[in-house]
């Protein structure tokens, strides 16, 4: 049975993880999508990958004759929740783009996640992070940083200096802005 948690103290998580299982020599024994994977199979070494959100941890597992076992996974993950925003008007009908950069560990400087919905929830390896918002089409944009901690949620609401503009014309017109 494999399970995983959000952090060290953490309960079981109860939203579905990707699991995949191989055999020491590289065959795929399991694939899945659910928050605990329950298999059976025989006796030897296997690749458990577990995946949550932008976090994957993997462990080799040796499984005994008769021997049931269960194998619970720290991922060490929190959520991010960031919603754009223009001061005094609320979400504008605007489309918005969120972009996550870590700001350390191995993927220091790399985007590790996107979202075009405003306060979906991001989840994410502990760590620090750059988050970089804006408004498409457009030029107004906003950057925070934040640090994420094991079964944690941040809330993040980036105001952008900006307005909105509505150009309507009853004939042929070009407009240059």
């Amino acid at each position: 049975e494999l399970s995983a948690r959000l952090s060290e103290g953490g309960g079981t998580i109860e939203r579905p993880v990707f699991w995949t299982v191989r055999h020491e020599d590289g065959e795929f024994i399991y694939r899945g999508e659910e928050p605990i994977a329950d298999l059976a199979t025989e006796p030897g070494d296997y690749v458990v990958t577990a995946r949550y959100g932008t976090v994957t941890v993997e462990r080799t597992i040796v499984l005994l004759p008769e021997q049931r076992l269960g194998v619970s996974f720290v991922l060490n993950v929190g959520g991010l929740r960031v919603l754009p925003r223009l001061p005094d008007l609320g979400l504008p009908a605007a489309r918005s783009e969120t972009r996550v950069y870590a700001v350390s560990g191995d993927a220091a400087g790399k985007l590790v996640a996107m979202s075009t919905i405003p306060g979906e929830i991001l989840r994410l390896g502990a760590g620090a992070y750059r988050v970089e918002s804006r408004f498409t089409p457009g030029n107004a944009s906003s950057t925070s940083t934040i640090e994420i901690a094991p079964g944690a949620l941040e809330a993040v609401e980036l105001d952008l200096a900006a307005g909105v503009a509505r150009l309507s014309a009853n004939s042929s017109v070009t407009w240059t802005i």
